[in-house]
């Protein structure tokens, strides 16, 4: 017999809902059941499940639309989600669930043999792939983990040898600084890539208290103000007291904290920025409530192609919007992390010589 599991069955049909619930409760799982899509998210978002098994008519909201929804949960990125149809579904109709994140299709009606050896089968793939992704993690944290030690070796030696500066020639000082600030860079790469993996592993646990969004936005600005004085930068906060988000610190200062010193170096002289904060319908649930914060600027934009893949890991993309500034974009998938831990969503909208807005949605 498999190891229990959670197994969340949405389907309006009362004896579907039966059936299922009693054979894969014999099977030893705990099963738990929603009418429809959005009783679905309303139980999704306090619980964790190891398998959705998801009816695609519904009443209220359907298969598709609910997947959706599920998938921006960063607990349910890799979870199984099995649609569960009627006959005459057509392979359009399939292929989109696919798209969707569809692990696979049922048909209706299914024998109680056919399910056994299905959600079993479902199951022991889902353990498998999170197996190797735990190896993985690993692995990628040790390689990063021990690449700090010479990185940080370097830098150290270089630092003092910075501080005989008397004793070099004007070359070879600027060489050394160079050396520095290299290096300075790549350590932060290494830190960059040693969080993205923690975050990416599960492993890391958020400290979840009430955090005002107004200080968070005042004191990232007051951290980066020589830079927005320096540039003559206007910046427009509006926000309020009001707005109090139920968030690590920490790392919603950090999400902050990477979106504006990108808005600060891409923005050019005399430009703007502004930081706006509104209460919203919750996308997840009517009876809820989200906060959606856009982070606008009058920057050189991004290119169109680009908008895609900007919160991928598995690209490096180098924008250079002045001589010497560049981005690998490691800190936009920290954030996209960060954000995604906290049950919220980021998006981007831009405009080639007009600038970009970051537009966060979080829960209040």
């Amino acid at each position: 017999m498999e190891t229990l599991k959670k197994i969340m069955v949405v389907d309006d049909e009362v004896d579907f809902q039966r059936l299922f619930s009693t054979i894969l409760s014999k099977e030893g799982h705990e099963i738990v059941i929603a009418s429809n899509g959005r009783e679905c998210l309303d139980l999704a978002v306090n619980q964790s499940f190891d398998l959705f098994i998801l009816d695609v008519h519904m009443p209220v909201m359907d298969g598709y639309e609910t997947i959706k929804h599920l998938r921006q949960f960063k607990k349910f990125k890799y979870t199984p989600i099995v649609f569960l149809t009627g006959v005459g579904t057509t392979p359009d109709d399939i292929d989109a669930g696919y798209l969707l994140g569809g692990n696979e299709y049922w048909t209706k009606p299914i024998s109680v043999d056919e399910l056994i050896v299905r959600v079993r089968s479902v199951l022991r793939i889902a353990d498998a792939d999170k197996r190797v992704r735990k190896l993985q993690q690993s692995f990628y944290s040790m390689i990063v983990h021990d690449l700090r030690n010479p990185i940080g070796a370097i830098l150290g030696f270089s630092d003092l040898l910075l501080e005989e500066k008397d004793l070099l020639t004007k070359d070879h000082f600027e060489m050394i600084t160079e050396i520095n600030r290299a290096d300075i860079h790549l350590l932060k790469i290494v830190k960059d890539l040693l969080e993205l993996s923690q975050l990416e592993s599960g492993e890391y646990i958020l400290e979840r208290q009430p955090v005002h969004l107004q200080e968070i936005v005042d004191a990232v600005f007051r951290k980066m103000k020589v830079m927005r004085l320096q540039k003559n930068i206007t910046v427009d906060v509006q926000i309020g007291d009001a707005v109090v988000l139920d968030a690590d610190h920490d790392r919603i200062m950090e999400v902050f904290e990477n979106l504006i010193d990108n808005a600060l170096r891409f923005t050019p002289m005399n430009g703007t920025i502004s930081v706006v904060a509104r209460q919203i319908p919750s996308p997840r649930s009517p009876d809820a409530q989200s906060v959606r914060i856009d982070i606008a600027d009058t920057g050189s934009g991004i290119p169109e192609d680009e908008l895609p893949t900007l919160f991928d890991k598995n690209r490096i993309m180098i924008a250079k919007f002045r001589k010497a500034a560049t981005r690998t974009g490691l800190g936009l998938v920290i954030c996209r992390e960060i954000i995604e831990a906290h049950g919220g969503t980021i998006g981007v909208e831009s405009v080639v010589g007009q600038g970009s807005t970051f537009i966060i949605t979080l829960p209040v």
